[in-house]
């Protein structure tokens, strides 16, 4: 067994491995389960033609050569489907098809007598290989910086960028030096263990990125699940907090107010009395709906707890977030609230009351700045409901609002 067989024997090895790895993932752990399935179907395919390139000279012809050429392509066009259904891309299945069978069409053209196989089949295969992997490459490429940055998105793309400039260069030089070059992999001269290395080392680079990918998402759902109200998928109390402080130290650099705006779902109770709880979640959605679509692209939305909510104003002083806090109060007081979606669904008039507290000094804590607009929507609730109060600018000496009520 030459230098090539062995590289290529542990590659076996490798993809038995992966391929329990991507099944267990698919089937027990339930990790993007369509995608590991593809990712799991593609390493056994290459374990298969694999095998087949070890039984050269031993199996029939079209096994060991064709056959085996057009399912390693096979492999790299269903890692390449996984990653569309990860990525939520369209599949490209009939481009792959067509692929697929022009290199299978190349390499029963081109088919030698028995115990030779012509440079044409190899140079083919690989410009099919290049194609695949640069189509990835340029598939994934935006996406994933979408949703991971450029950072991770290279993290993840690098290898089918590398594999895509070595095919590219076996493909040219193929074309030059046929006869050194253009080799099937078994042939144990320098270029083909080189090229056996390659795979190797693409092999283990394109299963560890897949497998950073599903851990990318994973931590990345698992913070969005830490910072957001399960509910409504606004910020939750623990991030809105963040976003006080970060609020802070903007102030402190740039000298730019910030405000606040605290608000309360004027007799909530009786929705959860009257239709039930469900009914409440589905009026508090719409809510939730109607303050995103209402706010500023830069501020940010936030769900206290029941049936108050937060919205983070950043360079916006006590005149503009007035404007804001009432804008909100006419467009609640008028929109159409149900208690569902279905035709059973009862129709409600639902009223906001609304604090406002503006911060200028760097002196004062976001705690103190959501106190002051905790007291303003006291005092709102007190003179009557459906309405804004606004905060003095000054923290006021006296008892506190429903905090000390409360207490």
């Amino acid at each position: 067994m030459g230098h090539a067989d062995i590289l290529m024997a542990v590659v076996v090895v490798l993809q038995a491995f992966f391929g329990l790895g991507w099944a267990a993932s698919a089937s027990l752990l339930r990790l993007a389960p369509r995608p590991a399935l593809n990712w799991g179907v593609s390493a056994a395919l290459i374990a298969v033609a694999l095998i087949l390139f070890l039984l050269r000279g031993r199996a029939p012809d079209l096994l060991a050569h064709p056959v085996a050429n057009v399912l390693a392509l096979a492999a790299l066009m269903t890692i390449r489907r996984g990653l569309q259904a990860f990525l939520r891309l369209p599949l490209r299945d009939r481009e792959s098809a067509a692929v697929l069978l022009l290199c299978a069409g190349f390499n029963l053209v081109w088919a030698g007598p028995q115990g030779s196989w012509p440079a044409g089949a190899v140079i083919a295969t690989s410009g099919c290989v290049a194609w695949t992997l640069g189509r990835t490459t340029l598939e994934i490429l935006a996406p994933l910086r979408r949703e991971f940055g450029a950072a991770g998105a290279w993290l993840v793309a690098w290898p089918y960028a590398l594999g895509t400039l070595l095919f590219s260069l076996r493909f040219g030089l193929g074309l030059l030096l046929p006869a050194q070059v253009a080799r099937p992999v078994n042939v144990d001269n320098a270029f083909n263990i080189g090229v056996v290395l390659t795979i190797l080392v693409l092999n283990l680079a394109i299963n560890a990125s897949l497998a950073v990918l599903v851990l990318l998402r994973l931590v990345r759902k698992l913070q969005r699940l830490s910072n957001h109200d399960p509910l409504t998928g606004l910020l939750n109390r623990r991030r809105l907090m963040q976003v006080l402080r970060e609020q802070k130290q903007a102030l402190l650099r740039h000298g730019e107010p910030w405000s606040l705006l605290l608000l309360d779902l004027d007799h909530f109770k009786r929705v959860n009395d009257e239709h039930g709880h469900a009914a409440g979640d589905h009026v508090l959605v719409t809510v939730a709906t109607l303050l995103k679509a209402q706010a500023r692209e830069l501020d940010q939305v936030a769900r206290m707890g029941g049936e108050e909510f937060c919205i983070v104003l950043p360079r916006t002083g006590a005149e503009g977030a007035q404007l804001l806090a009432e804008r909100l109060r006419q467009a609640l007081a008028q929109a159409p609230l149900a208690t569902g979606d279905d035709g059973q669904a009862t129709a409600l008039h639902m009223t906001v009351s609304i604090g406002v507290a503006s911060c200028t000094s760097a002196d004062e804590s976001a705690d103190q700045v959501l106190g002051r607009a905790d007291r303003a929507l006291y005092a709102a609730k007190h003179a009557g409901r459906n309405r804004v109060s606004v905060a003095a600018s000054v923290l006021p000496a006296g008892p506190p609002g429903r905090a000390a009520a409360a207490s």
